[in-house]
């Protein structure tokens, strides 16, 4: 089941241009309303809605809201290694 977790990228394929762009744009999204309201507080669908896209292209991207964090997380570490070189 691990499997359906993965997004193309993931899996060996290139993400198309849509795809990236939702991906960043979900994560935009939970980062605001993560520091607005909290993690807990704050559902799938919610994220979901305030980015424009259905939940199912939220799901396609992350499995739950563990992996929208693990997302965040990546990207604070990628733009950190990129500071740092």
């Amino acid at each position: 089941m691990e499997e359906a977790t993965l997004t193309g990228e993931e899996a060996g394929r290139p993400q198309r241009r849509d795809a990236r762009e939702n991906r960043e744009a979900l994560l935009a999204v939970a980062k605001r309303l993560f520091a607005e309201q909290g993690v807990e507080a704050t559902s799938m669908a919610e994220i979901a809605r305030e980015a424009g896209v259905g939940q199912g292209t939220l799901y396609r991207h992350f499995a739950d809201k563990a992996a929208v964090c693990q997302g965040l997380i990546g990207e604070d570490l990628d733009a950190f290694q990129e500071r740092v070189g």
